[in-house]
């Protein structure tokens, strides 16, 4: 019978270290917190507002889907401005993008944080209180697909008489990595007080392979084939205090078509 007992004590610990398990919240340990919205939210919505050197400027929608322990979807579009010269009748100046990505929490996990709750402001001061808010962390390995705008000079084929230009182009690519995903959102109230409060973190790194062998571009041009390296994304969104309106974003990417970096800045806004 001993025995036993401690069978079962190794397995319990061993499942509570295992992946994709993780522990409800406590509100007992939260005065401040009356619910922890995030802990039963499966689907949230953010804006995106994204700066892609070279690349797009524009405004998307994203939305990422969660079923604990089993699965984790993120899919976003937005519309923009390809950033820089354009030709008239050569190529796009406004182009969209697509992406989604769908993977397994590795591990998952709920946690305390303590963070700055803003109840007003004046011109010389934010008055704020400090409280403890419930947070929940997962890492994630994920697959995806992605399309996004970008440019480049492209050259003549010597088929005909033109000169190098630039070009806006669609560069479809599997993506490859792992994101660290820490999300809060919850009802608190301070004295007579009270409100909601959010805040998202997240790092992503990850390969990119071009989904085709070349781009075809505009007639009596050359083809944009892709590079022998595989491409990369690293990007981090960055929070604030517990009630702003939305975190920084910024990232380094290369999409596998050329060489060169491309510099990511942008904000995610919450919904």
């Amino acid at each position: 019978m001993k025995k036993l007992r401690l069978e079962l004590f190794s397995i319990i610990i061993l499942s509570s270290t295992l992946p994709g398990f993780t522990q409800k919240s406590d509100l007992n340990q939260y005065p401040n917190v009356t619910s922890d919205i995030a802990n039963d939210q499966n689907l949230i919505y953010f804006i995106k507002h994204r700066i892609t050197i070279p690349g797009v400027w524009g405004l998307g929608i994203n939305t990422q889907y969660t079923i604990k322990h089993i699965v984790y979807a993120s899919i976003e579009g937005g519309y923009g401005w390809v950033i820089g010269k354009h030709v008239p009748d050569f190529d796009k100046k406004f182009r969209g993008w697509f992406d989604i990505k769908i993977g397994y929490p590795i591990l998952s996990f709920s946690s305390k944080t303590n963070g700055r709750w803003v109840t007003s402001q004046s011109n010389t001061h934010d008055y704020y209180y400090s409280i403890d808010v419930p947070v929940h962390t997962s890492l994630i390995a994920l697959a995806g697909y992605t399309s996004e705008p970008t440019s480049l000079k492209i050259y003549p084929d010597g088929s005909g008489g033109g000169l190098v230009q630039p070009y806006s182009f669609q560069a479809p690519v599997y993506t490859f990595g792992v994101k660290w995903l820490s999300y809060l959102r919850a009802n608190v109230k301070v004295n007579s007080s009270t409100g909601s409060v959010q805040r998202l973190f997240e790092f992503y790194a990850g390969v990119i392979i071009p989904a085709k062998n070349e781009i075809i571009t505009h007639d009596n041009y050359k083809s944009i084939p892709k590079t022998s390296k595989i491409g990369y994304d690293i990007h981090l969104t960055i929070p604030y205090r517990l009630n702003s309106i939305g975190t920084f974003d910024i990232g380094i990417k290369s999409l596998g078509y050329n060489d060169n970096a491309r510099l990511y800045i942008g904000n995610t806004f919450y919904l």
